[in-house]
């Protein structure tokens, strides 16, 4: 016969699904089934709720309070940079370490995802149609 589920370990299930939002993952980490995870959450449909909100309400402060400091983190962008800049602590960098920042500061300045990356695309494509006399270029 299996063993029953304390209600600690019903909660725990829960805010493990409500934050992966993904039945596989959430019986693989509690060293339960799938079936499993689907029944606690099926069965506590208000408690998975209230979870769900509580983590949206967390995103939203966060976000908010990312927002709130823009102009700190702009400031310390541009200190970074204008250190990343120096000639001299260039020289002493290894050429591993200036490429993995270069790598880093390309990434982010770019949002190197492959949706984003599929964008710029279209983009580039976009704007090579209108240039006289270019036809656009097909896609695959």
């Amino acid at each position: 016969m299996a063993k029953r589920l304390t209600d600690k370990q019903k909660k725990k299930i829960i805010a493990d699904y409500a934050n992966n939002g993904n039945y596989s993952e959430t019986a693989r980490k509690n060293k339960i089934s799938k079936t499993t995870v689907s029944n606690v959450i099926k069965a506590n449909p208000e408690s998975y709720r209230k979870l769900q909100q509580k983590k949206e309400n967390n995103n939203q402060e966060i976000l908010d309070y990312m927002d709130s400091k823009r102009d700190l983190v702009k400031s310390f962008i541009d200190i970074a940079l204008e250190d990343l800049n120096d000639p001299v602590k260039l020289k002493k960098s290894t050429p591993s370490q200036v490429a993995t920042a270069m790598g880093i500061i390309i990434d982010k300045f770019t949002g190197n995802t492959r949706q984003s990356n599929e964008n710029r695309l279209e983009q580039l494509r976009d704007l090579y149609a209108k240039e006289p006399g270019n036809a656009k270029p097909k896609t695959k």
